[in-house]
């Protein structure tokens, strides 16, 4: 929902079309879940190689996730829509739409200014992310190293993007104890690090919305429309 109303508001304001908003968001979310995938597992395959979970190698499992990941779009295109579906209306919109992403995807990759910010801003992130959940963890008195810390990195990234619920509510809480226990944590500590994660995210995001004046902004709606 929040994604429909960003690009409601950026129609409305800033003349952006939904094309032009959807393909640059999915090209961003695409080369962001990818460039993540690639680290973790140059991160795995240099640390742990033989880190398993079910008895199946991790490194193994992230890339044939990357695999996918890279060549689904491509997929999707180049062979259902072209040799399944091409005379129905609907996939040629879809045919339409994933050429558009694919090609901002191709010209982004093609601008080496914009892939240098690209991947700093994901490096950051990533020390950003994996700093916070290092202490968050080690709040609970478990200490984790670098390779299970990429790893639940890995997961929370991933999540971002496969949306299930909103905001991936319980799935994530899940996800993280299936992960907690195969990792030798615990299931119910991987539940909770993941609540405690949420909680203090939201907890600090609604802080700073009151302190830069969330609360007259409710109180004072209209004034703010007109302006």
């Amino acid at each position: 929902m929040g994604n429909i109303y960003r690009g409601i508001e950026l129609k409305k304001k800033h003349k952006i079309s939904y094309t032009n908003y959807i393909s640059s968001f999915v090209s961003f979310a695409w080369m962001d879940l990818c460039l993540n995938l690639i680290i973790s597992e140059f991160v795995i395959i240099i640390f742990n190689p033989d880190i398993k979970i079910y008895n199946y190698n991790i490194a193994n499992i992230i890339l044939l996730i990357i695999l996918f990941t890279f060549l689904s779009p491509i997929l999707v295109k180049r062979f259902l829509l072209k040799f399944f579906f091409k005379n129905l209306k609907w996939c040629l919109w879809i045919n339409s739409k994933l050429t558009e992403v694919l090609t901002a995807t191709l010209n982004n990759l093609k601008d080496f200014r914009y892939m240098t910010k690209f991947i700093l801003l994901g490096l950051s992130v990533l020390v950003q992310t994996l700093t916070a959940y290092f202490f968050l963890f080690l709040s609970f008195e478990i200490k984790l190293d670098f390779t299970t810390l990429i790893i639940f990195y890995t997961l929370l990234r991933f999540s971002a993007f496969v949306i299930i619920t909103p905001g991936n509510i319980g799935i994530q809480e899940i996800s993280f104890g299936f992960l907690g226990e195969q990792m030798g944590i615990g299931m119910a500590q991987g539940i909770v690090i993941s609540v405690a994660g949420r909680v203090i995210s939201t907890s600090i995001i609604m802080f700073l919305g009151i302190c830069l004046g969330g609360i007259d902004l409710l109180k004072h709606k209209s004034v703010y429309r007109q302006a």
